[in-house]
């Protein structure tokens, strides 16, 4: 009597084929995987170690990606930062020694 309490859709599952959508932004490599291991016959199914290894290459596929993207986006960061300088400037006041002075990005010297 409890033998689809907890998952009452399992024996549509398995009967008639049913599988879940995969958002649009899914890898396709994890698409892929996922379909194999639904296949109706046993047989044509991965093993668990080849599904392990699949996982573990996507992952560090990902991993490597990943710090690939960190690593261009500080790039990108640290060219946009310029040091600031002080540029003197006449006039009174407003700076340290009464030069007028005030802070300029180091970008527009050229």
């Amino acid at each position: 009597p409890f033998m689809h309490a907890c998952c009452p859709r399992r024996p549509q599952v398995a009967l008639r084929g049913l599988r879940p959508s995969f958002p649009p932004q899914t890898p396709p490599d994890f698409r892929r995987l996922a379909e194999r291991c639904w296949q109706a016959d046993p047989r044509s199914r991965p093993t668990f170690e080849a599904v392990l290894a699949e996982l573990q290459r996507m992952s560090a596929a990902f991993e490597a990606a990943a710090a690939s993207a960190n690593s261009r986006a500080a790039s990108a960061a640290s060219k946009r930062r310029s040091p600031l300088l002080w540029t003197a400037g006449g006039g009174g006041g407003g700076g340290t020694g009464g030069g007028g002075g005030y802070w300029d990005n180091a970008a527009t010297f050229g």
